[in-house]
């Protein structure tokens, strides 16, 4: 029998801590099923004898390394500067981050997504009228590379109805720190699609989420959403690049940005989608979600057993 302990970073909004509590759920759901775990715990360190999974930022991993026995890394924004030799097993959650971190000599044992919040299964068939065009989900610090400019100016043009869990001024605005999971995926489940321009992603979890509930998603063209959403693709007009300050260093993060144009049409298309074609965008939706969880599901029990 073995125990696992989740190593999680000690800021409670971060997305890491989210998906560590998320990945511990998993966990938890999978122990009466016989799976050798006898215990499981989440931490901000690393404990002796049991198997160590970290949960953070890829950049950070690799240069200021925690004690760890597995790294499940993404948001690899930039190349880190130097690599540091690390004793563990690396995962990332998307092609293009085992690419980043291979650049600069890092072995990358397999891509697996995060997972999805297990009440998604519990709230995929309940009927909900959708309130909203759009849900979008996501904190803004500058450089702007979610493009939250490019998404608040397609909302004014076009008159979406919107709900938003983020900082940026957006209409019908929620709090991340008073905001729960039901909540959240309520907000989902009362939404026709996803809004996400983000221009860089090391995975992309609203988007994720709200496939779980079968809600598709209106996406920018850029990795690594790209790599699994479901829904309407928008172009990309081209790449910015921009000084991203990390622990002291102006690294530079590269990202694309939206041609507004195509935008616009694609947007409105989607809008207007006869009620049988969305019913089946949603079913893809779910189907290509659940076939991810699955993939999840596979590494626990790879690195377990």
């Amino acid at each position: 029998m073995k125990r696992v302990n989740i190593i999680i970073p000690q800021n409670r909004f971060s997305s890491f801590t989210y998906c560590g509590k998320i990945l511990l759920q998993l966990i938890l759901s999978l122990m009466d099923n016989d799976t050798p775990i006898n215990d499981v715990t989440i931490s901000n360190t690393y404990i002796h004898g049991s198997l160590n999974i970290l949960i953070d930022d890829a950049y950070l991993t690799v240069n200021i390394p925690k004690a760890s026995d597995i790294a499940w890394i993404d948001t690899a924004l930039v190349i880190p500067h130097h690599r540091v030799t690390k004793q563990c097993i690396i995962y990332t959650c998307s092609e293009r981050d085992k690419q980043q971190l291979e650049k600069v000599g890092l072995k990358v044992s397999g891509v697996y997504p995060r997972p999805f919040n297990l009440l998604a299964y519990s709230l995929r068939n309940i009927p909900t009228s959708k309130e909203f065009d759009v849900f979008i989900c996501g904190w803004h610090r500058e450089p702007d590379r979610k493009n939250f400019a490019e998404t608040k100016t397609i909302i004014d043009q076009l008159k979406l109805k919107c709900v938003s869990i983020t900082n940026y001024p957006l209409p019908n605005r929620y709090d991340f720190a008073k905001v729960d999971d039901y909540t959240k995926y309520m907000l989902l489940k009362k939404s026709k699609y996803v809004l996400q321009l983000s221009g860089i992603e090391g995975f992309g979890l609203p988007p994720f989420e709200g496939m779980s509930v079968g809600i598709p998603v209106i996406y920018l063209d850029a990795p690594a959403i790209n790599e699994f959403c479901i829904g309407f693709k928008i172009p990309i007009e081209g790449w910015i690049e921009r000084p991203l300050p990390i622990l002291g260093f102006n690294s530079i993060v590269r990202y694309a940005k939206p041609n507004m144009k195509e935008a616009i049409e694609i947007i409105k298309y989607a809008m207007e989608l006869d009620r049988e074609s969305y019913l089946d965008l949603s079913a893809k939706a779910i189907e290509r979600a659940d076939q991810m969880q699955k993939r999840v599901i596979q590494l626990i029990r790879n690195i377990i057993i």
